[in-house]
């Protein structure tokens, strides 16, 4: 009988385990596109960060050592850089939706870690 109690409590784990994995998992449409990411990128950025570069102010280009010294190598303050904009950059939050967002800080840290090779 006792045995009994710990496999019905178990089960009852395990099936509130697969519960809560199925809820808080990723959906697919949420996913970062990163070719995505590389197209709005070529279209929106690369006339000022080609490479990874920055040609208005060299100094602060999209590489993973300039982005980590300027405490920026992060997805969601590039995102939020990206979004709002900074000195002479502009921000992109009313020409691009949350999710382009996404996948166009993800692109950066991505090649940011690759230090921008293909």
């Amino acid at each position: 009988p006792q045995s009994s109690s710990w496999r019905q409590l178990a089960l009852g784990f395990a099936l509130g385990l697969l519960i809560a994995a199925s809820v808080w998992a990723p959906s697919p449409a949420l996913a970062v596109d990163l070719e995505k990411g590389q197209a709005i990128f070529a279209g929106k950025c690369a006339s000022c960060h080609a490479g990874g570069q920055n040609k208005v102010r060299p100094d602060k280009g999209l590489e993973k050592d300039v982005l980590t010294r300027e405490g920026m190598y992060d997805v969601d303050r590039i995102k939020f850089m990206t979004t709002n904009g900074k000195n002479s950059m502009p921000g992109f939050g009313v020409r691009l939706d949350p999710i382009e967002l996404d996948d166009i800080s993800n692109y950066i840290v991505a090649q940011a870690e690759k230090d921008w090779k293909a």
